[in-house]
């Protein structure tokens, strides 16, 4: 786990001081825009090469994995394109957590997601096999199965497959790399 270093922390006030509050909202418009333009880009890619059917999606806690994510699917949705979102923290071990020297919980290491059911669900995912996709309860610290987060997979449908280890070596090893 990352060791805690200096903390920095710039306020909405301090940005909006340096830069002024019109320019702020300016600049926040500009980045939102930029944003859905990348995710646009990214998801005509995916639409014109139908032999994609899996993207995986990986960076630090709050980058914005679930919002690139929810865009995503929601644009290849809207384009008639099956797709489905598998988010890793719902394979999250169910278990108290381990703590570091600081006594800070270990919620980041890959350690923490129960790698040999997301394995086994990729798989079938890979084979056409229906699948029962967890949701994970953080507060309590376990797992349940909704009817509706069952998927069958088709030949044309796509997968979203997004988390903190999207794009580890333990998780891709599993994973047919042509499809």
């Amino acid at each position: 786990m990352a060791e805690l270093g200096e903390t920095k922390v710039i306020t909405v006030r301090d940005l909006e001081n340096k830069i002024g509050s019109k320019k702020f909202i300016n600049y926040v418009e500009k980045c939102e825009t930029d944003f859905k333009t990348q995710v646009k880009y990214i998801s005509d890619h995916v639409l014109a090469n139908q032999e994609i059917n899996m993207v995986f999606l990986s960076g630090p806690t709050s980058s914005g994995k679930t919002t690139f994510s929810n865009l995503f699917t929601k644009s290849l949705t809207d384009a008639g394109k099956k797709t489905h979102l598998i988010s890793m923290d719902d394979y999250y071990r169910q278990c108290e957590p381990q703590y570091d020297a600081q006594g800070r919980p270990d919620y980041e290491s890959i350690d923490t997601i129960e790698m040999e059911l997301l394995h086994e669900n990729l798989m079938k995912i890979q084979r056409g096999e229906s699948v029962a996709i967890p949701t994970f309860n953080f507060k309590k610290r376990s797992r349940y199965f909704e009817e509706q987060k069952k998927i069958m997979p088709h030949p044309n449908d796509t997968f979203m497959i997004e988390g903190l280890h999207g794009l580890s070596d333990e998780l891709l090893s599993y994973i047919d790399q042509d499809r």
